[in-house]
This record gives C-alpha cells, sequence and structure tokens, in this order.
C-alpha cells in the first residue's frame, strides 16, 4: 500500500498539472507504417507502425517500441481514441522512465495500463522528488485523479525500493 500512495504523490502529479495537452501534437517515427480506413465507419482509422517507433507527443514525453497502432476518428473532438504500444516498451519523461512489454493509452478517459515485467524509476531532479524504483506485472494510471494501481503476483509480488538518504537531506532542509 505504501507504495501505491508513494507512486500516487510522485508520478501522477506531473501529469494531472500539465500545461500542455500531449496528445494535441504526436509524432512518430518507425521503419515500416500501414494505415487502413476502418470497414463501416466513414471517420475512422486504424494506423500500425513496425520498427524502431518513437513517438514524441506535444508535452517532450517520448515513448519507443517495437510496434504501435493508433485508432483515430476524424470526427471526434481528441481525434486519438486509443493508442497501443506492443513489446519493448520504454517511456521517458522528464525525470521519470518507465519500461513495460506492453502499453494501452485509452485518451478519452485518460487512462494507461502498462503489462508485463513493468518498472518505474523516478531520480531527483528537483528538490521534492523522491528516487524510487517500483516492479510489478501490471500498472494502472489514471491522469488528474492522482491515482496509480501496481499489481503483482504470487511469483512476482510489487516490489518497490527508495533511497532514504535523498528523504533525510530533504527532511533536513525543511526545518
Amino acid at each position: 500500500m505504501f507504495s501505491i500512495v508513494l507512486l500516487c504523490l510522485l508520478f501522477t502529479p506531473c501529469l494531472a498539472k500539465e500545461k500542455t495537452d500531449p496528445f494535441s501534437k504526436i509524432t512518430v517515427k518507425s521503419k515500416k507504417a500501414l494505415f487502413k480506413k476502418v470497414k463501416d465507419e466513414k471517420s475512422k482509422f486504424h494506423l500500425q507502425y513496425k520498427g524502431d517507433v518513437l513517438v514524441t507527443f506535444a508535452d517532450s514525453t517520448t515513448i519507443k517500441s517495437d510496434k504501435l497502432e493508433l485508432f483515430v476518428q476524424s470526427s471526434s473532438d481528441s481525434n486519438v481514441e486509443k493508442i497501443i504500444f506492443k513489446d519493448n516498451v520504454h517511456v521517458n519523461r522528464n525525470n521519470q522512465e518507465v519500461w513495460a512489454d506492453n502499453a494501452e493509452i485509452i485518451v478519452p478517459k485518460k487512462i494507461c495500463e502498462l503489462s508485463g515485467h513493468v518498472k518505474i524509476k523516478q531520480t531527483k531532479q528537483k528538490e521534492k522528488d523522491i528516487p524510487l524504483c517500483t516492479e510489478c506485472e501490471r500498472a494502472r494510471i489514471v491522469w488528474g485523479k492522482d491515482e496509480v494501481e501496481l499489481v503483482g503476483d504470487d511469483n512476482k509480488p510489487v516490489s518497490t525500493t527508495i533511497e532514504f538518504c535523498s528523504l533525510g537531506h530533504i527532511l533536513k532542509k525543511g526545518k
């Protein structure tokens, strides 16, 4: 429970208070791409990318993976409905890095589901940052609600390492 609360305090406030909508501009680079119109849906498109996929969002967040699928609706306000990253996912955002086998972002609901060998690492960049590393099998991040759910299993429980020496330094400075 401590790790979940701690990650809520550390990981999601940056996402919730972001001034730039990360989905207002998405740049995708890859070795191969395929664009298809969804059958019987005039305004829906399915975009697939393969090979060294690199996505850069408007807020400068980058995500690398082997494969990417984008589901886009041209008649919608948000345009992007769902983003699916497959195989060897690596997220880099400010002082936070995330690794997982797969990630799915449901844009209208502002939910990110991570699965398979999830590792979340935060380094100290600002005075209030707490260096930590947590590992689990699945994670769910809800933007704007300061909510992170981490799920382990019998073979691999949720595991969090926190560098308390840095915390002691912060606490002493505050007195």
